[in-house]
């Protein structure tokens, strides 16, 4: 019956990767033979793997125009937690989803909404357009809504809030 226990054990244990063998009592210790046919049992314990590294979240892209370009950058919904370059007299142009409300600047010394159409409570894309006005940082952020929310009794849609940082430069 102990045979077959510990029989059982090193099948189970020998799954483990990297493992290490150990002699249980009243064995030989010899890992080169049939721990069974030679009537001892090998317990095999895995060895502490090497922790990972964590990675580090790869950071978000910064857009800049290239020369050339008309000097307006668009982004879109993916491209939230973005940092975004621009130069003064530059312009930012958001375009999200329809449930999104119209976007707005932190600071709208550094980055004014010149216009803004669709988005909630409209079933229309929103597009909002930003002016560099001076040297600075500023975020822009958008958030979504629903007409569910405000209903009696409300939904339990999650909102989700979209955001970019601009940095404008002269």
């Amino acid at each position: 019956m102990r045979r077959a226990a510990a029989a059982l054990i090193l099948i189970l244990l020998t799954a483990c990767a990297s493992p290490t063998e150990t002699s249980l009592p009243g064995g030989s210790g010899s890992s080169s033979s049939s721990p069974v046919a030679s009537g001892t049992a090998t317990l095999v314990t895995p060895q502490p793997s090497s922790t990972p590294t964590p990675r580090s979240p790869t950071p978000k892209q910064t857009e800049t125009p290239r020369p050339g370009e008309s000097g307006t950058v668009t982004v879109a919904e993916d491209d939230s937690g973005k940092t975004i370059r621009l130069k003064v007299g530059q312009k930012l142009v958001v375009r999200l989803p329809s449930e999104y409300r119209p976007a707005t600047a932190a600071d709208q010394q550094v980055l004014v909404r010149t216009s803004a159409t669709g988005g909630y409570p409209t079933t229309r894309e929103m597009v909002a357009v930003f002016e560099a006005r001076r040297g600075g940082q500023a975020s822009v952020e958008a958030s979504t809504d629903y007409a569910c929310l405000h209903a009696t009794p409300s939904c339990a849609l999650p909102q989700r809030l979209w955001s970019v940082t601009v940095v404008v430069t002269r």
